[in-house]
């Protein structure tokens, strides 16, 4: 088995992790704009108890918006990392071509 028949799975990894990234960071942005709309609603409500559990509401939202913005942060690190070890491949391909004349 040679390096170039592990790229194709270097590259499937980087496409799911594409992917995962683009839903983290729709994620991020839909708990931002309901957490907006929340924060609309709350000051509307005259009812204290509404208030509350407003409050108690954001609170989740914006721990699951970090945890969304976390998990982007962890997904573009790991997709330069997946870059990185391709181009090492590439390279290691094109070495090992000149220097065995494959």
């Amino acid at each position: 088995m040679t390096l170039r028949d592990h790229q194709p799975d270097i590259l499937f990894q980087g496409d799911a992790l594409r992917r995962g990234l683009h839903r983290a960071r729709g994620e991020a942005a839909f708990l931002s704009r309901n957490i907006a709309l929340e924060l609309v609603a709350m000051a509307a409500a005259g009812d204290p108890a509404r208030r509350g559990a407003g409050r108690a509401w954001i609170l989740g939202a914006q721990a699951r918006r970090r945890k969304a913005l976390a998990d982007a942060a962890a997904y573009r690190r790991l997709i330069a990392e997946r870059a990185q070890l391709a181009t090492v491949v590439s390279s290691l391909e094109r070495g090992g071509q000149r220097r065995w004349g494959i």
